[in-house]
């Protein structure tokens, strides 16, 4: 596979870099579904000045616009040292500058060589963040001096420079505390940390503790050429329990073993470098998702603050479905939070003037709208998207406990919502959805948006079929006349289904809109249909284009046979992922990271397209290898 992009390194599982202070450096991500932490180039987090890069799902305070947003939790993963330098600033050389992260494990290892005035040696750092202990995280530090009399190792906690943080409480005993509560509800966080120190014994310790700040430092004195190994077990919670006297070793088995499991669903490909890059995109979902949970995954996921961390459309239509077909208990996580946030979807429809649930376009604690710009809360395409992902579910695991208690009700009630938005033309005796703001972004608003309009149709149709099988009172008559008379617009020119009421040739869209409809939407009609929209389409794109048209347009390729257009569409998502970590960007050139969204889209094209993959009302289909696929895909599900 000829790219500029993926790395020639044959290694699947280990992406690594020997320059790590680049500048198009992309930091390594470690997480465990419920907490995220960036790691520097440095090997912990100590180098975010005013920052600590890490977040926690459910940790939701507000923006500088006042609505909900995750906050950015206190700085926690800072295990650094310093040595003596009586002449002032320090002369040192870095040598040997290597990191490393092991997508198997969730672990970023990060090497190099110190040559200095006062001091010399190699140092070792590796973090990670326990899938086997949702609240813990782990820092190790190895130093083997060469030279040198003394080192100072430093553990930290700061939350002076959060201006959300409330009731701040810190202490110093056998290791640091730090209690907190932020945001206008008042979320609680426990920080505590444990230091174990081998191969060295302190010497004496300084100490600094004020108000929203704890610091730590152990003098210890060298013996050049023993190793002198360092361990902080730090415990980051929203409840009292912070017991840290648990065994290194016996924490980091369980998180192995936790991380196999995980892995026992995965991708194969044939080609080396390909499977590198799959292999990184199903660890950023993995470790950004965790079961057990309701949790709202916004664009970027809590590797950042993209997007505020609010759950969009991407996380029903793009993130979900790949990680359904991977891991459903990890999925069901994402479906679960939207029925948790029901009756702030049944709120936002009742202040617009209509039943039902409007599910919010950007949805954060309890499910109310907090876009900033009020015209894009009409991108109500997302209340289908939502239904559909519901029922995804319910196809793909055969809940049929989660179907009855939670997926009916958000489809019914997203039903209701389009039973009472639709607008009668009695001229053409039809139904209309006007005022819609489109998927393709670049549109507006406009009347009769055709996806908007199938999606609600498809919605409405469903939740009469499960209204029938629960024997629920429910006006099915009417959601059957709706859904059948739903006006889907026609462009005569050029055969194909017009976006909108109203589309010219010469506008440029900005991501697949009307393609939807063929896939993941599965709107029935002829290939020879299907293959004009899509190609359509891709000519109206702009040239910096983003992940999500891409993606899909490659899927109806490879179903229709088309195998070297569906290539070209991997290739065209592969300037999105940067080095080393195959960090994804929404689009080549900005700096939206990491775009969880694009990555569920090259998942979904590798899984949909390449595999031929598909999820229908009796569970998931996968068709037997063929010749004519662009890439042969083995998928091992648990």
């Amino acid at each position: 596979m000829q790219t500029t992009t993926l790395s020639p390194k044959l290694d699947p599982w280990v992406l690594s870099t020997d320059s790590p202070l680049a500048l198009n450096h992309r930091d390594g991500f470690i997480g465990n579904g419920l907490l995220g932490q960036r790691i520097s180039p440095w090997g912990d987090g100590s180098a975010y000045e005013g920052r600590s890069q890490s977040f926690r799902h459910g940790f939701w305070g507000r923006d500088e616009r006042g609505n909900e947003a995750l906050m950015e939790l206190p700085t926690w993963a800072v295990l650094d040292f310093r040595h003596p330098t009586p002449m002032g600033r320090p002369c040192e050389r870095i040598l040997r500058h290597r990191q490393s992260l092991d997508l198997r494990t969730g672990t970023v290892e990060t090497r190099y060589r110190v040559e200095g005035s006062h001091w010399a040696g190699e140092v070792c750092r590796r973090a990670w963040v326990s899938r086997g202990d949702a609240n813990l995280a782990v820092l190790e530090l190895e130093i083997v001096p060469e030279s040198g009399w003394f080192i100072q190792v430093i553990e930290r906690f700061d939350a002076a420079w959060m201006t959300q943080a409330q009731q701040v409480r810190t202490a110093l005993g056998d290791g640091l505390t730090m209690d907190l509560e932020a945001g206008p509800d008042r979320r609680p966080l426990h920080l505590a940390s444990r230091l174990e120190l081998h191969g060295a014994a302190p010497h004496h310790l300084t100490e600094r503790r004020l108000e929203d700040f704890v610091e730590r430092g152990t003098w210890m004195k060298i013996t050049p050429g023993e190793t002198i190994r360092i361990t902080r077990l730090i415990s980051v919670s929203d409840t009292e329990a912070r017991d840290l006297h648990v065994e290194p070793a016996a924490l980091r088995e369980r998180h192995e073993a936790a991380w196999a499991k995980l892995w026992e669903a995965r991708i194969e490909v044939p080609d080396p470098a390909m499977q590198q890059l799959i292999n990184a995109c199903v660890y950023h979902l993995y470790s950004q998702t965790r079961e057990g949970a309701a949790l709202g995954l916004g664009p970027c996921g809590i590797s950042g603050d993209g997007y505020k961390g609010r759950a969009f459309w991407d996380a029903d239509l793009w993130v979900f479905p790949p990680l359904a077909v991977l891991q459903p208990a990890l999925a069901k996580s994402m479906v679960a939070y939207r029925h948790d946030t029901l009756e702030g979807a049944k709120e936002n429809a009742r202040e617009d003037g209509y039943e039902g649930a409007c599910f919010a376009w950007e949805s954060a604690a309890t499910g109310k709208e907090w876009v900033p710009f009020p015209k894009i809360h009409q991108q109500r395409h997302v209340n289908s998207d939502v239904a559909w992902a519901q029922w995804f579910y319910v196809c793909i695991s055969g809940d049929e406990t989660y179907l009855r208690e939670k997926a009916f009700p958000v489809i019914l009630e997203s039903a209701r919502y389009w039973a009472s938005r639709v607008v009668h033309n009695r001229e053409a005796d039809r139904y209309e959805l006007l005022g819609i703001y489109c998927p393709d972004e670049y549109a507006q608003i406009q009347d009769n948006n055709a996806c908007t309009n199938y999606g609600a149709a498809w919605n409405l149709r469903k939740a009469a079929e499960l209204a029938e099988r629960f024997g629920a009172e429910v006006p099915v008559a009417r959601f059957r006349e709706i859904a059948d008379k739903m006006f889907i617009p026609w462009d005569e020119e050029y055969g194909v289904i017009a976006e909108f009421e109203g589309w010219t040739d010469e506008r440029v869209i900005k991501q697949a809109d009307t393609a939807l409809l063929i896939y993941p939407w599965e709107m029935p009609m002829e290939p020879e249909l299907q293959e004009r929209i899509v190609d359509y389409y891709r000519a109206h794109y702009p040239a910096n284009k983003i992940m999500m048209g891409s993606a899909i347009d490659g899927i109806i390729d490879c179903q229709l046979g088309r195998t070297a257009r569906a290539m070209e569409a991997f290739q065209d998502l592969l300037p999105h992922f940067h080095p080393p970590y195959y960090t994804a960007s929404e689009s080549p050139t900005n700096d939206c990271m990491n775009f969880l969204t694009g990555i569920g889209g090259l998942l979904q094209l590798v899984l949909m397209g390449f595999a031929g993959v598909r999820v229908r009302d009796d569970g998931i289909h996968i068709p037997p290898p063929s010749a004519s696929t662009p890439v042969p895909v083995t998928l091992h599900r648990p």
